[in-house]
């Protein structure tokens, strides 16, 4: 029985039309073999996994007139070297010590050194010394991913070639046609998703086609290339940015502790609301917010992005970003020694409801009322039903979760109720509520309820009612209103210290 073999080695390029995305190179290298101009030394570079080690090593079979089979197939000739295991100057010395020998079996004697910038800066100057003088018989081939750590005397001595990333485009053909040669079912959604993951790697798309597929069962589809990555539905992150494009902080904050129990890490968000935006800004770029971009590239590198992403949501929702809390002025106190100004520190309760202001008696109804009600009545109701909520409604949330991100992320928000046979659902936030009065959404909803109760039953969508906590009142009217907004959303009190 044969070894498994990863479909990156198994696909790896074994001539210069199997090279894919690098035409502007193999025609380069297939006129100076057919002139017989050989360079005594090539420079390979670009981002890794984009053929630059397989390109080599096609080359030197070549130039020695015999055709590439596979890395199995060897000869003393061609000598490949990992210059970050062999970086120390011994193994260059070595090398300048048996370069004169006479090539053995081919034509050429040819050197392939690997990550070429891993070399010492002694092994660069004992390399340096080879290139100037080389034998006519010798041909280096230099790789490397990061060109500005080489020595430029070793780059002006070498004909260099960059190598540069797979477009989308060829990654999605040849992930389909590799694919079709292993017997995979992949949808077009996945396809684009793996190939934008690869980031125009195409070892790292095989790679992630692989592990796909070994996850799958070999039938790939959009939410199984989701999950095993860890991304987000585009549906999900349209959430959060409805949110901060609403100023709605708790519906932020909704949505992010939804995201953190999927298991998406606050890096992650950040990154796809990145390439959201990204995408926004070539159709729309005024509609995109330069400080939120900048915002989330922070949170990326931040050593607590949970708590840089939430309080950039905080900023991004609100009219006066928080940046930190003013220095409480020192009250004068008997003290021996002189104290300094302490700043204002917010101490968040557990679990403490936002705290909101009633409205006068002449405003505005609140929202739970009719204004506030969607009654849904279908065309054809049940004759009779009978629902028990605690074992229909896990079912119903169950059934959402695989017909509509949408759908699943707004009803866990809601709280369901039987009152006068109708089904009521009560949102905590208008964001859900919005959502899930959509036509599609909704269409979604009425699905599932067919399927669930064999038919559509009647229900209302409302707001559910705000309760007003207690508030101890502020002794510090004078506080920015920003201070204000922070302890309004996150619930806590404000303890002056040094006063």
């Amino acid at each position: 029985m044969s070894q498994p073999v990863a479909l990156y080695r198994k696909y790896r390029s074994k001539s210069f039309d199997e090279l894919i995305g690098q035409d502007h190179i193999t025609t380069t290298l297939k006129n100076a073999l057919k002139k017989g101009s050989i360079s005594h030394a090539y420079l390979f570079t670009g981002p890794h996994g984009v053929g630059k080690t397989s390109t080599a090593r096609i080359f030197a079979h070549a130039i020695n007139d015999i055709e590439f089979q596979d890395e199995g197939t060897q000869y003393l000739d061609i000598i490949e070297i990992d210059a970050a295991s062999n970086r120390r100057i011994e193994e260059i010395r070595n090398l300048r010590e048996t370069i004169h020998v006479a090539p053995s079996q081919l034509k050429y004697k040819v050197y392939i050194i690997d990550e070429v910038h891993m070399l010492t800066k002694e092994a660069f100057n004992a390399l340096l010394k080879t290139l100037e003088e080389p034998p006519a018989h010798a041909v280096f081939i230099l790789a490397t991913t990061e060109a500005h750590k080489l020595p430029a005397t070793i780059i002006s001595r070498t004909q260099r070639h960059s190598f540069k990333p797979i477009n989308t485009k060829e990654a999605i053909e040849h992930i389909h046609a590799v694919a079709k040669q292993e017997d995979i079912t992949i949808d077009s959604e996945a396809a684009q998703i793996v190939a934008e993951q690869g980031k125009g790697s195409f070892r790292d798309i095989l790679s992630l086609l692989d592990q796909a597929a070994h996850s799958s069962g070999k039938n790939i589809n959009k939410q199984s290339i989701l999950d095993m990555l860890g991304l987000l539905a585009v549906e999900s992150i349209q959430q959060l940015v409805d949110a901060i494009e609403a100023n709605d902080t708790h519906a932020a904050f909704s949505v992010l502790e939804d995201f953190y129990e999927q298991g998406t890490t606050a890096q992650s968000v950040a990154a796809q609301l990145i390439q959201y935006w990204r995408q926004q800004m070539r159709s729309q770029p005024a509609s995109v917010n330069p400080a939120a971009v900048d915002a989330m590239m922070k949170v990326q590198i931040s050593h607590s992005p949970e708590i840089a992403l939430e309080l950039a949501m905080v900023n991004l929702t609100i009219d006066t970003p928080v940046r930190s809390a003013p220095a409480v002025s020192q009250q004068p106190r008997p003290s021996p020694q002189p104290t300094k100004p302490a700043p204002s520190i917010v101490r968040s309760k557990t679990k403490t409801p936002p705290t909101t202001k009633p409205k006068p008696a002449g405003d505005q109804p609140e929202p739970s009322t009719q204004a506030a009600k969607s009654k849904t009545l279908p065309s054809q109701p049940l004759e009779s039903y009978d629902i028990d909520l605690a074992t229909d409604w896990p079912r119903v949330i169950e059934k959402a979760r695989n017909k509509s991100h949408s759908l699943f992320s707004s009803l866990r928000q809601s709280t369901a109720s039987m009152q006068d046979n109708i089904l009521v659902l009560a949102f905590r936030f208008p964001l859900h509520l919005k959502k899930v009065r959509q036509s599609s959404v909704s269409k979604d909803f009425e699905a599932v309820l067919t399927e669930v109760f064999g038919g559509l039953v009647p229900y209302e969508t409302v707001l559910a009612d705000k309760k007003i906590p207690s508030q101890k009142t502020s002794q510090k009217e004078d506080r920015p209103a920003s201070l204000k907004k922070v302890t309004d959303i996150l619930g806590g009190d404000v303890i002056e210290l040094g006063a």
